[in-house]
């Protein structure tokens, strides 16, 4: 299972790459992002997503081992959002993988 997962973390990273810079290149940030937070379920999903960051940077702070690097990784997952939880479960591959055997 985690010969699966490690290219699919791969494969989303660099999706996510790509979309990110699509959407930076032919949006417009905060012209759209409170267009998003002005509907009903545009709120939801941000709610949602934030919910996540929270218990991803839990996660962060379980596995960081000082707080200079816990708090690097949340302010980058905050910032930049998901990507930077898939380059993160990258990054500490090895541990992660101990976690789930």
């Amino acid at each position: 299972m985690m010969r699966v997962i490690k290219p699919l973390l791969i494969l989303g990273i660099v999706i996510f790459a790509i979309g990110l810079a699509l959407a930076f290149e032919q949006g417009q940030f905060l012209k759209e992002g409170s267009l998003i937070y002005s509907l009903p379920w545009g709120k939801i999903m941000l709610m949602d997503l934030y919910i996540g960051f929270s218990l991803f940077a839990l996660f962060i702070g379980l596995m960081e081992k000082s707080w200079v690097g816990t708090f690097f990784w949340v302010l980058s997952l905050l910032v930049l959002g998901n990507i930077v939880a898939l380059i993160y479960l990258l990054y500490r591959w090895k541990e992660t993988q101990r976690l789930v055997e």
